[in-house]
């Protein structure tokens, strides 16, 4: 597998999800989490393994089922200079409160949660600005992938009655996600842009799909800052329109990635005609 460096940025969300029943459930708890594991680098993420050749789940959310909150801090809105075109909304609206037909991310976060791939942080609250933890990351690709996996004790501070417990065995498994060097997980890390993108480029290798689209990213004012590990995934991702960049000519490839930014590269990687 190849392995990302560990010198990226090291905030770390101040929370981590409450103690489930013992059988871990398939949707996420609505509770206010409990206090997580500080690291001092990110994780690498490596290739390798065999991933099932499965759709995505097209069953609807339900309304109560939710993400475990990622409470590190609200970060400013970063929208993307080009946005998708994007298939009406399915269903009859979303419970978020937090998210409004004429936000720019509207549309992907409502075919993102009516395909059941992303959830709230509560019944009301899609928590769109917040970053992606690593532990919401994983349960994610692990619906989008459709297998099942019982969940095993591989990390320190992955209980087996962790609501993602069985998702982070999965990704492990596979070679889709990688834990620290020290034995550990850090399923409340932030998930940073390039990371989102090397992780998506290895799954679609290994699932067998066509990842020869490439773009220039030296255009990026910013695209010294892509790690080596990530210039061709950050290629590939640009080149299949799954990442664009913002007003200012940046990529920001270290940046962390927020909910409403996970949730539009989805629905392009998902759906890439679009």
């Amino acid at each position: 597998p190849i392995t990302e460096p560990t010198n990226a940025p090291t905030t770390e969300p101040t929370n981590a999800p409450i103690t489930e029943p013992t059988i871990a459930p398939t949707t996420e708890p609505t509770t206010e989490p409990t206090a997580a594991p500080t690291h001092t680098s990110r994780p690498s993420y490596g290739g390798g393994g065999t991933i099932g050749n499965s759709g995505f789940s097209t069953g609807g959310a339900s309304a109560t089922a939710t993400e475990a909150p990622d409470v590190s801090g609200t970060a400013s809105p970063e929208q993307p200079t080009s946005v998708p075109t994007l298939a009406p909304a399915i269903g009859s609206g979303l419970p978020f409160t937090d998210v409004n037909p004429n936000d720019w991310y509207y549309q992907a976060v409502s075919e993102i949660y009516s395909l059941g791939l992303m959830l709230g942080e509560s019944d009301t609250m899609f928590a769109p600005n917040d970053t992606l933890t690593r532990g919401m990351f994983v349960c994610i690709l692990n619906r989008l992938d459709g297998a099942n996996s019982a969940a095993e004790p591989i990390y320190f501070d992955v209980g087996l009655n962790e609501y993602y417990a069985s998702a982070v065995t999965w990704g492990t498994k596979t070679g889709v996600i990688e834990g620290y060097g020290d034995g550990t997980f850090g399923p409340n890390d932030a998930v940073t842009r390039e990371q989102t993108a090397a992780i998506l480029w290895r799954y679609s290798k290994q699932l067998g799909e066509d990842v020869s689209a490439s773009a220039d990213i030296s255009t990026f004012a910013d695209s010294g800052n892509v790690s080596e590990y990530a210039q061709a995934a950050m290629a590939w991702a640009c080149g299949k329109e799954i990442i664009s960049g913002y007003e200012d000519n940046t990529i920001r490839p270290t940046s962390d990635i927020t909910r409403a930014e996970t949730a539009v590269m989805l629905i392009r990687y998902k759906n890439p005609e679009r």
